[in-house]
């Protein structure tokens, strides 16, 4: 056999070793445009129609859902410059100096200049006009009633400055809220720092996230980045300076999203106040598995959205290389950007799809604390007068709890929820915008009345009518729940006993 020459030998093995490097190139490339750009498409079609809702049968999914994939492309910008710059930097402990540290207070006008004035922290705003927002929450919005619009504006915490932030007034009679009206601009700054809702060029900010390295996070939602105690809108707000517990001694992490707060492990807290700040972003963390997630208790329904427990962390503090720090929700006033996210993506779960049957009046029952004492009574006023308008009625307990399906179906299909106060009234979040919530309230000269289901109301453009007398709601009466109820039959079904 004739030897190859040496030349044809190395010939050769350049082309092989050219092709080679093209055949790499060529897949570098591809890898490049599915990390880059795979972010704008949704994965499957569940995902896709993952916050889809409709409002009075007008399609909410579209408008949403592209303005949050967007919003989250943003995010996984701000994410990987942050990445790259870290792999450039020795880890570090967090610097915390009591005679330097500032506080940066959420509620205050001041907050992003303050935030903007520390080295590191980004922070990404989700801005539209009034029109813009218009198109993708719910269009409109009730006033709320009561048999006495005075006790309840005057003596019940979160009154009438917070009905008024809603855009909303007290009726004496549920057929003087009407058909509703728009949605007021106001509304929108509740959970935004004071005075910074509406920028320059007349966008509002509806939402934001603070994206940092090297962070600790606290269960009572604070956080410290070196000099700065950063306090989020939330329950128990305190503001004085504090390092808190030093970075050395707790567990560091690489990637967390904190939606942690006080109260976070209560049914209300955590439903109303934890969940709405992961919803917007599910996209960015769906995509990111690895990303932990801080959280104060475990939020019952955090599982509905496709999070898994196993990235969950229950601790004091946790030590965060790169902190995801949402905006927070202020205790017992629902914003109104995050609870409808929320709204939507409940409404559309894959294994519940959306009904717009709505026949059922709902009664919640407790049994543990302010119950109806007249619950039985109650429930027989209630049957007689919906079988008259072909609506059945559900008795909602909490001895045993129905199971998720059922609760899911069973608030999803109400057309009114009669209750009084209490936790169980955080499952309107599964129900139509115009549901009728009927609620007792529970006051006293000692303790003044929460309103934060009218707020929720508010929030999510649910109705509303509230219940006071100068006496505990356990001893509210079939007859003074008859009332607010035959206002209704009358004004939707033209029901006259």
């Amino acid at each position: 056999m004739t030897p190859t020459p040496l030349s044809r030998r190395i010939g050769v093995k350049r082309i092989i070793l050219i092709l080679v490097v093209i055949v790499v190139l060529m897949m570098v490339v591809q890898v490049f445009k599915i990390f880059r750009f795979e972010i704008s498409k949704p994965t499957d079609e569940r995902e896709t129609n993952m916050v889809i809702n409709t409002v009075n049968g007008e399609t909410l999914s579209h408008a949403l859902w592209i303005r949050l994939k967007r919003y989250n492309s943003e995010i996984e910008e701000v994410r990987l410059r942050l990445k790259r710059s870290l792999l450039k930097t020795q880890q570090r402990h967090v610097k915390c100096d009591f005679e330097r540290i500032q506080v940066a207070d959420a509620q205050s006008p001041n907050y992003f200049n303050i935030i903007t004035r520390a080295s590191e922290i980004e922070t990404l705003t989700l801005e539209d006009n009034i029109d813009d927002v218009m198109k993708y929450l719910a269009d409109r919005y009730y006033d709320y009633a009561s048999n006495d619009c005075r006790l309840l504006e005057d003596k019940c915490k979160y009154g009438q400055y917070f009905g008024h932030r809603y855009g909303a007034r007290c009726s004496s009679n549920i057929a003087q809220t009407g058909s509703g009206h728009p949605l007021s601009s106001d509304a929108l700054g509740i959970g935004i720092p004071d005075n910074t809702t509406i920028q320059k060029d007349g966008r509002h900010i509806v939402t934001f996230i603070h994206i940092m390295p090297n962070a600790i996070s606290f269960d009572d939602g604070n956080v410290i980045r070196d000099h700065l105690k950063i306090v989020p809108q939330k329950c128990k707000r305190v503001l004085k300076k504090t390092c808190s517990q030093s970075s050395k001694s707790t567990a560091r992490y690489s990637e967390v999203f904190t939606i942690a707060q006080s109260w976070g492990e209560a049914f209300y807290h955590g439903t109303l106040e934890e969940l709405p700040k992961i919803a917007p972003y599910l996209y960015f963390l769906k995509r990111h598995p690895e990303i932990m997630i801080h959280v104060k208790g475990r939020p019952k329904y955090l599982s509905l959205l496709g999070i898994n427990n196993s990235r969950l962390i229950e601790a004091q503090s946790i030590h965060a290389d790169i902190l995801y720090m949402p905006a927070g929700s202020p205790c017992g006033r629902s914003p109104l950007f995050i609870t409808q996210v929320l709204a939507n993506i409940v409404a559309t779960l894959p294994d519940h799809p959306p009904s717009t049957i709505r026949d059922t009046v709902v009664l919640i029952k407790r049994t543990k604390s302010r119950w109806f004492t007249q619950h039985d009574a109650i429930l027989r006023m209630l049957r007689k007068h919906s079988a008259q308008v072909n609506l059945s009625v559900e008795v909602f307990g909490d001895n045993p709890l129905p199971s998720l399906n059922r609760t899911i179906d069973m608030f999803r299909r109400a057309e009114i929820v009669v209750a009084p106060h209490g936790a169980g009234e955080s499952n309107l979040i599964f129900s139509h915008p115009d549901t009728l919530l009927i609620e007792g309230l529970c006051y006293d000269s000692d303790a003044l009345a929460n309103l934060c289901y009218r707020n929720m109301a508010q929030a999510l453009g649910l109705r509303y009518y509230g219940l006071i007398y100068r006496h505990q709601c356990m001893k509210i009466t079939a007859n003074q729940i008859e009332e607010p109820l035959l206002e209704y039959f009358k004004l939707k079904f033209n029901y006259r006993p």
